[in-house]
Protein backbone atom coordinates (compact mmCIF):
# COMPACT_ATOMS: atom_id res chain seq x y z
CA UNK A 1 0.00 0.00 0.00
CA UNK A 2 1.12 3.47 0.09
CA UNK A 3 1.34 6.02 2.94
CA UNK A 4 0.93 9.18 0.66
CA UNK A 5 -2.05 10.61 -1.48
CA UNK A 6 -1.67 11.57 -5.12
CA UNK A 7 -3.47 14.78 -5.41
CA UNK A 8 -3.90 14.39 -9.09
CA UNK A 9 -5.68 10.96 -9.21
CA UNK A 10 -7.35 10.95 -5.85
CA UNK A 11 -11.19 12.36 -5.63
CA UNK A 12 -12.75 14.87 -3.60
CA UNK A 13 -13.68 12.27 -0.89
CA UNK A 14 -10.42 11.00 -0.51
CA UNK A 15 -8.60 14.47 -0.56
CA UNK A 16 -11.06 15.45 2.12
CA UNK A 17 -11.04 12.66 4.20
CA UNK A 18 -7.04 12.02 4.06
CA UNK A 19 -6.42 16.03 5.12
CA UNK A 20 -9.02 16.60 7.24
CA UNK A 21 -7.02 16.97 10.32
CA UNK A 22 -5.02 19.59 8.38
CA UNK A 23 -8.11 21.84 8.05
CA UNK A 24 -9.27 20.54 4.23
CA UNK A 25 -12.70 21.14 3.59
CA UNK A 26 -14.88 19.92 1.19
CA UNK A 27 -14.76 23.37 -0.65
CA UNK A 28 -10.98 22.73 -0.55
CA UNK A 29 -10.32 19.64 -2.24
CA UNK A 30 -12.89 20.66 -4.51
CA UNK A 31 -10.59 23.54 -5.57
CA UNK A 32 -8.01 20.83 -6.42
CA UNK A 33 -10.19 18.94 -8.30
CA UNK A 34 -11.19 21.75 -10.45
CA UNK A 35 -7.67 22.94 -10.80
CA UNK A 36 -6.15 19.94 -12.24
CA UNK A 37 -9.07 19.48 -14.77
CA UNK A 38 -6.79 21.88 -17.30
CA UNK A 39 -3.27 20.89 -15.24
CA UNK A 40 -2.09 18.39 -13.31
CA UNK A 41 0.21 19.19 -10.64
CA UNK A 42 4.21 18.50 -11.28
CA UNK A 43 5.21 19.57 -7.64
CA UNK A 44 2.68 19.42 -4.11
CA UNK A 45 4.45 22.90 -3.91
CA UNK A 46 1.65 23.97 -6.76
CA UNK A 47 -1.22 23.58 -4.81
CA UNK A 48 -0.32 26.97 -3.77
CA UNK A 49 -1.92 28.21 -6.89
CA UNK A 50 -5.31 26.64 -5.79
CA UNK A 51 -7.62 29.34 -3.96
CA UNK A 52 -7.71 28.14 -0.53
CA UNK A 53 -4.67 26.72 0.15
CA UNK A 54 -2.28 28.93 1.96
CA UNK A 55 1.57 28.51 2.62
CA UNK A 56 0.48 26.34 5.78
CA UNK A 57 -1.56 23.98 4.78
CA UNK A 58 0.97 24.05 1.49
CA UNK A 59 3.59 22.97 3.24
CA UNK A 60 1.71 20.18 6.08
CA UNK A 61 0.46 18.40 2.95
CA UNK A 62 4.06 17.97 1.52
CA UNK A 63 4.10 14.67 4.05
CA UNK A 64 1.43 12.95 3.07
CA UNK A 65 0.58 14.24 -0.79
CA UNK A 66 2.43 13.74 -3.41
CA UNK A 67 2.26 13.92 -7.28
CA UNK A 68 3.11 10.33 -9.10
CA UNK A 69 2.65 7.07 -8.02
CA UNK A 70 3.20 3.70 -9.79
CA UNK A 71 -0.62 2.88 -9.29
CA UNK A 72 -3.06 3.41 -12.43
CA UNK A 73 -6.77 3.77 -11.11
CA UNK A 74 -9.80 4.42 -13.08
CA UNK A 75 -13.31 5.17 -12.17
CA UNK A 76 -16.65 4.74 -14.21
CA UNK A 77 -20.19 5.90 -13.78
CA UNK A 78 -22.61 4.95 -16.24
CA UNK A 79 -26.36 5.34 -16.51
CA UNK A 80 -28.79 3.73 -18.94
CA UNK A 81 -32.44 4.56 -18.20
CA UNK A 82 -33.09 4.15 -14.45
CA UNK A 83 -29.97 1.59 -14.41
CA UNK A 84 -26.94 2.87 -12.83
CA UNK A 85 -23.23 1.49 -13.16
CA UNK A 86 -20.02 2.06 -11.27
CA UNK A 87 -16.48 0.17 -12.23
CA UNK A 88 -13.17 0.97 -10.03
CA UNK A 89 -10.00 -0.85 -10.96
CA UNK A 90 -6.44 -0.44 -9.32
CA UNK A 91 -3.50 -1.75 -11.43
CA UNK A 92 -0.21 -1.75 -10.02
CA UNK A 93 2.89 -1.23 -11.81
CA UNK A 94 5.09 -4.75 -12.15
CA UNK A 95 2.05 -6.63 -11.37
CA UNK A 96 0.24 -8.31 -13.93
CA UNK A 97 -3.17 -8.45 -11.97
CA UNK A 98 -6.03 -5.57 -11.85
CA UNK A 99 -8.00 -5.39 -8.99
CA UNK A 100 -11.62 -4.58 -10.17
CA UNK A 101 -15.08 -3.65 -8.28
CA UNK A 102 -18.39 -2.90 -10.09
CA UNK A 103 -21.68 -2.31 -8.58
Amino acid sequence: GHDKININTAPVEVLEAAFKTLGMTAEMAQAIVDYRQNKYFAYVSELRKVTGIDKNMQTALRALAFTRSDTFTIKIKAKYGRAKYELFAVKYKGSDKMIVNSW
